[in-house]
C-alpha cells in the first residue's frame, strides 16, 4: 500500500533548464523536508517515487527500462495502472494518435499536471542523470538532474482519510440515539 501527495511541486515552467529550482537534486531535498498533517496526525516519510534502474534500453512493450507502457516504475505504475491512461505508443510500437494518450484520467488527483516527474532513482551508468516519467505521454527516460520537473511524493503504507465534519456529527447523533435506545430499553426489562 502507498499513498500519493497530491501536490505537484513545480513552478510555472517545467522546460527551463536554467532554472534549477525544481532540478533533482532540489526535488529530492523538497520530498526530504515534507511534512504533512493528516487529521492530526504528521507524515514526516515522503520520498520520491522509485524506478528500476538498469541499463537505457528503449522500447514499447512495457519490458526495457526506456519506453513507454513501463509499470515497474511507480510512477509508470500510477499512471497506466493505476489512472488507467494511454501511452503515446502501444505494446506494438504503433502510434495511438493525437488526443488519445497522455493524462487524460487523474482520477482522485486534483493537481496532476501533463508533464515529467522526477522519479528519487539515480541512473547508475550516468550518475549526472537521474530517471523520470513524463505524464504527456507516458515515457519514461533519464536526464540530466539540472533540468526542471515536477516533483510528486510519496509514501509507504496508507494514511487513513480524515472524516469530514459533517460524517463526525453524524456519527456522534447516532451514538447518542443508541444510548438513549439502551438507557429506554433496560428501563422497560426492570
Amino acid at each position: 500500500m502507498m499513498t500519493w501527495y497530491d501536490y505537484s511541486n513545480t513552478e510555472d515552467s517545467w522546460d527551463s533548464w536554467d532554472n534549477t529550482e525544481d532540478s533533482w537534486g532540489n526535488q529530492v531535498a523538497w520530498v526530504g523536508t515534507l511534512s504533512v498533517d493528516f487529521g492530526g496526525d504528521t507524515y514526516d516519510d515522503w520520498r520520491l517515487p522509485t524506478t528500476v534502474d538498469g541499463l537505457g534500453i528503449y522500447g514499447t512493450d512495457g519490458t526495457t527500462t526506456v519506453g513507454h507502457n513501463i509499470t515497474t516504475s511507480e510512477l509508470g505504475h500510477l499512471f497506466y495502472d493505476e489512472l488507467g491512461n494511454q501511452g503515446e505508443y502501444d505494446t506494438s510500437g504503433v502510434y495511438v494518435g493525437s488526443g488519445n494518450y497522455g493524462l487524460n484520467n487523474t482520477g482522485d488527483f486534483q493537481d496532476l499536471v501533463s508533464g515529467p516527474y522526477w522519479s528519487g532513482t539515480e541512473y547508475s551508468a550516468i550518475t549526472d542523470n537521474a530517471w523520470y516519467f513524463s505524464f504527456h505521454n507516458g515515457i519514461q527516460v533519464t536526464s540530466n538532474k539540472g533540468w526542471h520537473y515536477y516533483g510528486l511524493a510519496v509514501r509507504s503504507g496508507d494514511v487513513a482519510a480524515v472524516p469530514e465534519p459533517a460524517t463526525i456529527g453524524l456519527l456522534g447523533i447516532s451514538l447518542a440515539g443508541m444510548m438513549v435506545y439502551g438507557i429506554r430499553r433496560r428501563r422497560q426489562c426492570r
